[in-house]
Protein backbone atom coordinates (compact mmCIF):
# COMPACT_ATOMS: atom_id res chain seq x y z
CA UNK A 1 0.00 0.00 0.00
CA UNK A 2 1.29 4.00 -0.40
CA UNK A 3 1.11 6.15 2.45
CA UNK A 4 0.36 9.58 1.19
CA UNK A 5 1.42 12.19 3.86
CA UNK A 6 0.22 16.17 3.36
CA UNK A 7 1.71 18.97 5.21
CA UNK A 8 -1.11 21.23 6.56
CA UNK A 9 -1.00 23.90 3.66
CA UNK A 10 -2.25 21.02 1.28
CA UNK A 11 -4.84 19.56 4.08
CA UNK A 12 -6.14 23.30 4.57
CA UNK A 13 -6.24 24.01 0.87
CA UNK A 14 -8.48 20.38 0.38
CA UNK A 15 -10.62 21.30 3.20
CA UNK A 16 -11.42 24.37 2.12
CA UNK A 17 -12.55 23.40 -1.41
CA UNK A 18 -14.68 20.42 0.05
CA UNK A 19 -16.19 23.80 2.14
CA UNK A 20 -16.99 25.90 -1.26
CA UNK A 21 -18.91 22.72 -2.52
CA UNK A 22 -22.12 23.64 -2.70
CA UNK A 23 -23.94 20.68 -1.12
CA UNK A 24 -27.46 22.73 -1.41
CA UNK A 25 -27.34 23.25 -4.62
CA UNK A 26 -30.88 22.42 -6.21
CA UNK A 27 -28.74 20.21 -9.36
CA UNK A 28 -26.47 18.01 -6.24
CA UNK A 29 -29.78 17.39 -4.18
CA UNK A 30 -31.48 16.29 -7.39
CA UNK A 31 -28.85 13.79 -8.25
CA UNK A 32 -28.76 12.58 -4.09
CA UNK A 33 -32.16 12.15 -4.46
CA UNK A 34 -32.28 10.23 -7.92
CA UNK A 35 -29.46 8.41 -7.34
CA UNK A 36 -31.25 6.99 -3.73
CA UNK A 37 -34.74 6.48 -5.39
CA UNK A 38 -32.44 3.94 -7.81
CA UNK A 39 -31.46 1.87 -4.88
CA UNK A 40 -34.81 1.72 -3.60
CA UNK A 41 -35.96 0.20 -7.00
CA UNK A 42 -37.17 3.06 -8.67
CA UNK A 43 -39.72 4.10 -5.95
CA UNK A 44 -40.33 7.17 -4.36
CA UNK A 45 -38.25 7.63 -1.08
CA UNK A 46 -40.04 8.05 1.98
CA UNK A 47 -38.68 8.94 5.32
CA UNK A 48 -38.56 6.11 7.14
CA UNK A 49 -36.62 4.00 3.88
CA UNK A 50 -33.57 6.67 4.80
CA UNK A 51 -32.59 4.84 8.21
CA UNK A 52 -32.55 1.23 5.72
CA UNK A 53 -29.91 1.99 3.88
CA UNK A 54 -26.06 3.31 5.11
CA UNK A 55 -25.56 5.07 2.11
CA UNK A 56 -28.86 7.21 1.96
CA UNK A 57 -28.59 10.90 1.85
CA UNK A 58 -30.02 13.27 4.44
CA UNK A 59 -32.92 14.01 4.13
CA UNK A 60 -33.19 17.02 6.61
CA UNK A 61 -31.24 18.73 3.31
CA UNK A 62 -34.03 18.02 0.50
CA UNK A 63 -36.41 19.95 4.05
CA UNK A 64 -34.52 22.85 4.26
CA UNK A 65 -34.60 23.18 0.70
CA UNK A 66 -38.64 22.55 0.34
CA UNK A 67 -40.40 23.13 3.83
CA UNK A 68 -40.92 19.41 3.99
CA UNK A 69 -39.85 16.04 2.29
CA UNK A 70 -43.10 15.76 0.61
CA UNK A 71 -42.72 19.00 -0.77
CA UNK A 72 -39.27 18.05 -1.85
CA UNK A 73 -39.99 15.12 -3.48
CA UNK A 74 -42.91 16.78 -4.93
CA UNK A 75 -40.78 18.78 -6.77
CA UNK A 76 -38.48 16.07 -7.92
CA UNK A 77 -41.58 14.29 -9.15
CA UNK A 78 -43.41 17.01 -10.90
CA UNK A 79 -46.39 16.03 -9.24
CA UNK A 80 -48.86 18.04 -7.25
CA UNK A 81 -49.86 18.47 -3.24
CA UNK A 82 -52.44 15.54 -2.62
CA UNK A 83 -52.98 16.52 0.85
CA UNK A 84 -54.69 19.62 2.78
CA UNK A 85 -53.19 22.96 3.74
CA UNK A 86 -53.72 22.09 7.26
CA UNK A 87 -51.91 18.43 7.18
CA UNK A 88 -49.51 20.48 5.01
CA UNK A 89 -48.65 22.60 8.15
CA UNK A 90 -48.51 19.93 10.31
CA UNK A 91 -45.98 18.20 8.23
CA UNK A 92 -43.70 21.30 8.00
CA UNK A 93 -43.65 21.44 11.57
CA UNK A 94 -42.32 17.92 12.26
CA UNK A 95 -39.44 18.20 9.71
CA UNK A 96 -38.42 21.35 10.78
CA UNK A 97 -38.12 19.53 13.87
CA UNK A 98 -35.65 17.31 12.46
CA UNK A 99 -32.50 15.99 13.48
CA UNK A 100 -34.17 15.60 16.17
CA UNK A 101 -32.55 16.26 19.76
CA UNK A 102 -35.07 15.16 22.19
CA UNK A 103 -37.39 12.84 21.56
CA UNK A 104 -40.13 13.72 23.91
CA UNK A 105 -42.33 15.70 21.73
CA UNK A 106 -42.04 13.12 18.74
CA UNK A 107 -43.48 10.31 20.99
CA UNK A 108 -46.53 12.80 22.46
CA UNK A 109 -47.58 13.73 18.16
CA UNK A 110 -47.35 10.26 17.41
CA UNK A 111 -49.48 9.37 20.49
CA UNK A 112 -52.05 11.95 19.60
CA UNK A 113 -52.14 10.77 16.04
CA UNK A 114 -52.70 6.83 17.00
CA UNK A 115 -55.36 8.47 19.92
CA UNK A 116 -56.13 11.81 19.93
CA UNK A 117 -55.50 12.85 23.95
CA UNK A 118 -53.10 11.76 25.96
CA UNK A 119 -51.81 12.19 29.42
CA UNK A 120 -48.73 12.60 31.35
CA UNK A 121 -48.66 9.21 32.94
CA UNK A 122 -49.14 7.46 29.18
CA UNK A 123 -46.29 9.59 27.44
CA UNK A 124 -43.61 8.50 30.08
CA UNK A 125 -44.57 5.05 30.27
CA UNK A 126 -44.39 5.32 25.92
CA UNK A 127 -41.32 7.05 26.04
CA UNK A 128 -39.87 5.15 29.09
CA UNK A 129 -39.82 1.87 26.08
CA UNK A 130 -37.31 3.91 23.92
CA UNK A 131 -35.05 5.12 26.54
CA UNK A 132 -35.00 4.84 30.28
CA UNK A 133 -35.15 7.03 33.11
CA UNK A 134 -35.89 9.89 31.16
CA UNK A 135 -36.51 12.89 33.91
CA UNK A 136 -40.06 14.42 35.00
CA UNK A 137 -39.36 17.81 34.52
CA UNK A 138 -38.03 17.00 31.06
CA UNK A 139 -41.35 15.67 29.90
CA UNK A 140 -43.36 18.21 31.89
CA UNK A 141 -41.65 20.78 29.65
CA UNK A 142 -42.59 19.13 26.46
CA UNK A 143 -45.89 19.42 27.80
CA UNK A 144 -45.66 23.06 28.37
CA UNK A 145 -43.98 23.82 25.15
CA UNK A 146 -46.41 21.06 22.72
CA UNK A 147 -49.16 23.81 24.53
CA UNK A 148 -47.66 26.63 23.48
CA UNK A 149 -46.83 28.40 26.23
CA UNK A 150 -43.14 29.05 25.79
CA UNK A 151 -43.83 31.00 22.59
CA UNK A 152 -43.48 34.51 23.31
CA UNK A 153 -46.01 37.24 21.26
CA UNK A 154 -43.65 37.55 18.62
CA UNK A 155 -43.56 33.96 17.50
CA UNK A 156 -46.03 32.07 15.79
CA UNK A 157 -46.91 28.56 17.84
CA UNK A 158 -45.92 25.95 15.74
CA UNK A 159 -48.35 23.35 17.37
CA UNK A 160 -51.41 25.26 17.08
CA UNK A 161 -53.16 21.76 15.76
CA UNK A 162 -52.54 20.55 19.77
CA UNK A 163 -54.52 22.69 22.96
CA UNK A 164 -54.18 21.05 27.11
CA UNK A 165 -53.62 22.19 29.92
CA UNK A 166 -49.73 23.04 29.73
CA UNK A 167 -49.85 20.12 32.48
CA UNK A 168 -50.48 16.78 31.82
CA UNK A 169 -52.78 16.80 29.47
CA UNK A 170 -52.83 17.38 25.61
CA UNK A 171 -55.17 16.50 22.82
CA UNK A 172 -55.28 16.81 19.11
CA UNK A 173 -57.26 19.88 17.64
CA UNK A 174 -57.41 18.73 13.90
CA UNK A 175 -58.68 16.00 12.06
CA UNK A 176 -56.18 14.02 9.17
CA UNK A 177 -57.29 11.55 6.43
CA UNK A 178 -55.66 8.19 6.80
CA UNK A 179 -53.27 9.47 3.99
CA UNK A 180 -51.75 12.28 6.13
CA UNK A 181 -51.47 10.18 9.07
CA UNK A 182 -49.36 8.28 6.92
CA UNK A 183 -46.91 11.27 5.94
CA UNK A 184 -46.96 12.42 9.47
CA UNK A 185 -46.09 9.17 10.90
CA UNK A 186 -43.42 8.43 8.51
CA UNK A 187 -41.43 11.63 9.62
CA UNK A 188 -42.06 10.78 13.39
CA UNK A 189 -41.23 7.27 13.36
CA UNK A 190 -38.02 8.45 11.03
CA UNK A 191 -36.88 11.16 13.95
CA UNK A 192 -37.30 8.52 16.31
CA UNK A 193 -35.12 6.06 15.22
CA UNK A 194 -32.58 8.47 13.96
CA UNK A 195 -32.80 9.81 17.73
CA UNK A 196 -31.90 6.10 18.83
CA UNK A 197 -28.92 5.98 16.78
CA UNK A 198 -27.28 9.52 17.74
CA UNK A 199 -28.33 9.16 21.19
CA UNK A 200 -28.91 5.65 22.09
CA UNK A 201 -30.82 4.60 25.40
CA UNK A 202 -28.42 6.98 27.39
CA UNK A 203 -29.65 10.12 29.41
CA UNK A 204 -27.47 12.62 29.45
CA UNK A 205 -27.38 14.54 32.96
CA UNK A 206 -28.94 18.51 32.83
CA UNK A 207 -28.79 20.51 30.63
CA UNK A 208 -29.04 17.12 28.58
CA UNK A 209 -26.75 18.54 25.71
CA UNK A 210 -24.00 15.38 24.03
CA UNK A 211 -20.57 16.51 23.64
CA UNK A 212 -19.82 17.87 20.28
CA UNK A 213 -23.23 17.17 18.91
CA UNK A 214 -24.58 20.28 16.82
CA UNK A 215 -27.11 22.19 18.13
CA UNK A 216 -29.66 25.34 17.11
CA UNK A 217 -31.02 27.32 20.15
CA UNK A 218 -34.42 26.38 19.66
CA UNK A 219 -32.84 22.99 20.34
CA UNK A 220 -31.14 24.41 23.73
CA UNK A 221 -34.14 26.04 24.90
CA UNK A 222 -35.67 22.77 24.90
CA UNK A 223 -32.97 20.36 26.57
CA UNK A 224 -32.60 23.27 29.08
CA UNK A 225 -36.47 23.38 29.98
CA UNK A 226 -36.82 26.81 29.47
CA UNK A 227 -39.97 27.99 30.21
CA UNK A 228 -39.60 31.27 28.08
CA UNK A 229 -38.31 31.04 24.51
CA UNK A 230 -34.79 33.12 23.78
CA UNK A 231 -33.95 31.71 20.50
CA UNK A 232 -34.77 35.73 19.22
CA UNK A 233 -32.41 36.54 22.12
CA UNK A 234 -29.34 37.96 19.94
CA UNK A 235 -27.01 38.23 23.11
CA UNK A 236 -23.96 35.70 23.65
CA UNK A 237 -24.52 35.06 26.69
CA UNK A 238 -27.79 32.78 28.31
CA UNK A 239 -29.06 32.47 31.57
CA UNK A 240 -31.80 29.83 32.13
CA UNK A 241 -34.29 31.80 35.35
CA UNK A 242 -35.44 28.74 36.32
CA UNK A 243 -31.93 27.03 36.74
CA UNK A 244 -29.87 29.87 37.92
CA UNK A 245 -26.37 27.13 38.31
CA UNK A 246 -26.08 26.95 33.91
CA UNK A 247 -24.25 29.55 32.13
CA UNK A 248 -25.10 29.04 28.00
CA UNK A 249 -22.07 31.10 25.77
CA UNK A 250 -22.12 31.42 22.32
CA UNK A 251 -19.55 32.45 19.72
CA UNK A 252 -18.86 33.33 15.69
CA UNK A 253 -15.54 32.59 15.28
CA UNK A 254 -15.20 34.73 12.13
CA UNK A 255 -17.60 37.50 12.24
CA UNK A 256 -19.62 39.07 10.04
CA UNK A 257 -17.94 41.85 7.24
CA UNK A 258 -20.09 45.38 8.48
CA UNK A 259 -20.39 44.37 11.94
CA UNK A 260 -20.40 46.82 14.63
CA UNK A 261 -16.53 47.21 16.06
CA UNK A 262 -18.55 47.14 19.48
CA UNK A 263 -19.47 43.84 19.39
CA UNK A 264 -16.23 42.73 17.49
CA UNK A 265 -15.59 40.27 19.94
CA UNK A 266 -12.06 39.03 20.42
CA UNK A 267 -13.41 35.65 20.69
CA UNK A 268 -10.74 32.32 19.37
CA UNK A 269 -8.97 29.09 20.17
CA UNK A 270 -5.56 29.16 21.41
CA UNK A 271 -5.55 25.29 21.04
CA UNK A 272 -7.32 22.46 21.90
CA UNK A 273 -7.16 23.00 25.95
CA UNK A 274 -7.95 26.73 26.13
CA UNK A 275 -9.53 29.97 24.49
CA UNK A 276 -9.70 33.40 24.49
CA UNK A 277 -13.58 35.06 25.02
CA UNK A 278 -14.92 38.59 25.39
CA UNK A 279 -17.69 39.20 27.78
CA UNK A 280 -20.58 42.23 26.18
CA UNK A 281 -18.89 45.35 26.03
CA UNK A 282 -20.91 46.61 28.94
CA UNK A 283 -19.30 43.98 31.60
CA UNK A 284 -17.54 44.99 34.90
CA UNK A 285 -16.32 42.73 37.12
CA UNK A 286 -17.26 44.14 40.40
CA UNK A 287 -20.89 43.83 39.16
CA UNK A 288 -23.71 41.98 37.89
CA UNK A 289 -23.21 39.35 34.74
CA UNK A 290 -19.80 40.42 34.73
CA UNK A 291 -19.13 39.40 38.31
CA UNK A 292 -20.55 35.96 38.30
CA UNK A 293 -18.82 35.27 35.53
CA UNK A 294 -15.90 36.18 36.76
CA UNK A 295 -16.58 34.19 40.14
CA UNK A 296 -18.29 31.06 38.24
CA UNK A 297 -16.27 29.06 39.81
CA UNK A 298 -17.13 30.15 43.68
CA UNK A 299 -20.75 30.40 42.81
CA UNK A 300 -21.38 26.81 41.67
CA UNK A 301 -21.61 28.26 38.20
CA UNK A 302 -21.47 25.64 35.08
CA UNK A 303 -20.22 27.76 31.89
CA UNK A 304 -21.18 25.69 29.00
CA UNK A 305 -19.69 26.64 25.41
CA UNK A 306 -21.24 26.53 22.07
CA UNK A 307 -18.84 27.49 18.83
CA UNK A 308 -20.11 27.98 15.31
CA UNK A 309 -17.50 28.92 12.70
CA UNK A 310 -19.57 31.50 11.56
CA UNK A 311 -23.33 32.20 10.98
CA UNK A 312 -23.84 31.37 8.02
CA UNK A 313 -21.44 30.04 5.11
CA UNK A 314 -23.32 30.97 1.77
CA UNK A 315 -26.43 30.83 2.26
CA UNK A 316 -26.47 27.86 5.06
CA UNK A 317 -26.97 28.45 8.47
CA UNK A 318 -24.89 26.49 11.04
CA UNK A 319 -25.76 25.06 13.87
CA UNK A 320 -23.09 25.50 17.36
CA UNK A 321 -21.09 22.69 18.23
CA UNK A 322 -21.35 21.87 22.39
CA UNK A 323 -17.71 21.93 23.41
CA UNK A 324 -19.12 21.40 27.12
CA UNK A 325 -18.36 23.40 30.22
CA UNK A 326 -15.34 25.63 29.97
CA UNK A 327 -13.72 27.11 33.68
CA UNK A 328 -12.25 30.43 33.61
CA UNK A 329 -8.35 30.53 34.63
CA UNK A 330 -7.84 34.41 34.11
CA UNK A 331 -9.56 38.06 33.30
CA UNK A 332 -8.41 41.19 32.43
CA UNK A 333 -9.96 44.48 31.63
CA UNK A 334 -13.92 45.31 31.44
CA UNK A 335 -16.39 46.90 29.12
CA UNK A 336 -15.54 43.75 27.41
CA UNK A 337 -13.52 41.25 29.92
CA UNK A 338 -11.63 39.43 28.46
CA UNK A 339 -11.01 35.74 29.85
CA UNK A 340 -9.34 33.00 29.14
CA UNK A 341 -11.20 29.22 29.41
CA UNK A 342 -9.50 25.84 29.63
CA UNK A 343 -11.79 23.14 28.29
CA UNK A 344 -12.93 20.62 30.51
CA UNK A 345 -12.29 18.20 27.84
CA UNK A 346 -10.01 19.12 25.56
CA UNK A 347 -10.78 19.16 21.68
CA UNK A 348 -10.62 16.25 19.76
CA UNK A 349 -7.99 17.32 17.26
CA UNK A 350 -10.73 16.40 14.54
CA UNK A 351 -13.18 19.33 16.30
CA UNK A 352 -9.95 21.59 16.57
CA UNK A 353 -9.14 21.63 13.42
CA UNK A 354 -12.47 22.16 11.67
CA UNK A 355 -13.11 25.07 13.81
CA UNK A 356 -9.61 26.73 13.04
CA UNK A 357 -10.00 26.06 9.40
CA UNK A 358 -9.77 29.77 7.89
CA UNK A 359 -13.38 29.85 5.32
CA UNK A 360 -14.62 32.53 3.61
CA UNK A 361 -18.32 32.61 4.98
CA UNK A 362 -19.63 34.21 1.53
CA UNK A 363 -18.07 30.75 -0.07
CA UNK A 364 -20.60 28.51 -1.61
Amino acid sequence: CTNIKLDRIVKEQILQQLEEVNFMSMKYLRKEYQDFKNILGGKKPEMTDYVNYETSPDPVKFILKESSHYEFVNKMEKTDCLIGPNALKVLRTIDKMLPLKRINEFVIIKQLLNYSETSFKEIKKEISKIISGVPNDSIKHSFWYLSGKTFTVKEENDFWFINGNGEDFLALDISLSKDEKKLVLSSLNYGIIQYQEEFDKTIIDYPHLKLYSHYKKKDICLLSNFKKSLVANREGVWKNNDNYDNYYLFVNLHKEEGIDDRIKYKDHLIDRFKMQWQSQNLSRPDIGRGLELCNHKNLGINLHMFIRKAKEIGSQKLDYIYLGTVTSTSHEGEKPITFQFDFDTPLPKRIYDDLTLIVNPKSM
